[in-house]
């Protein structure tokens, strides 16, 4: 990039077919988005487009620490900017701690009565996979624990549905051997695994006919031949024609 400094089209065009690519195959993209020697205005619009990027994957985004988001912000355009919201909403989803904080001291929350939990709570309303990316630091937070146990035992919810976002972060830990994270997502709500047949419809019985089949008479016992005739019950005399 410092090579196409003085070529702003071309420097576009080249993160243009890296973003189409999703910048794959760029190592330490991060640092490169933060690298303080890219700090001219022609970088800029190039740097957007990595953090933003960053933002987006789950996995990129889960590494960002506090200071680094500062920075981000700053790059973006600052805290009021389009940019920089979207940005911390997209990492809020996997760092609601560092996002709750960085709002709670730049006067960018929403309620003066917020809290963390809250942050925590509304952050794991999102896909099961951006849950199991969430470092450990959050996954060992009271306030995330607590959320957690709430959103899993939520009475709003069937518990089918319950159970199977609690079954789709667990796969996910589990091909991760995230034993840490298995182990508190095991301890907060054990799964039961007869709720699903609790919200199961009852089959519906079939329905007993009570009308005579083809070619067959119910009749009193009197004045018939004994050999063609079955008693049924006791109470009718069952006789094939």
């Amino acid at each position: 990039l410092t090579q196409l400094e003085k070529n702003p089209s071309a420097m576009q065009d080249l993160v243009n077919t890296a973003k189409g690519n999703k910048f794959t195959g760029i190592k330490d993209l991060k640092n490169i988005a933060l690298n303080p020697q890219l700090g001219g205005v022609a970088f800029t619009p190039a740097k957007r487009d990595m953090l933003m990027h960053i933002a987006s994957n789950a996995k990129q985004a889960s590494n960002l620490n506090a200071e680094e988001i500062k920075a981000a912000v700053s790059i973006l355009g600052g805290k009021e900017s389009p940019e920089s919201k979207a940005f911390l909403k997209d990492i809020e989803k996997v760092r609601p701690d560092l996002v709750f904080n960085f709002r709670r001291e730049s006067g960018l929350l929403q309620s003066p009565t917020e809290t963390l939990y809250d942050a925590v709570r509304g952050s794991i309303n999102t896909d099961p996979k951006n849950i199991a990316s969430m470092p450990k630091e959050i996954w060992n937070l009271p306030e995330f624990k607590d959320a957690l146990r709430d959103k899993l035992i939520d009475p709003r919810v069937s518990k089918k549905n319950r159970n199977s976002f609690r079954n789709r972060i667990e796969n996910i830990l589990l091909e991760n051997s995230d034993n840490a994270k298995l182990d508190i997502l095991r301890s907060s709500v054990p799964v039961d695994r007869n709720e699903d047949m609790e919200d199961s419809e009852p089959e519906a019985e079939a329905p007993t006919s009570t009308a005579p089949a083809a070619g067959v008479s119910y009749r009193n016992g009197s004045g018939l031949n004994r050999a063609n005739v079955i008693d049924l019950r006791n109470k009718k005399d069952f006789e094939i024609k």
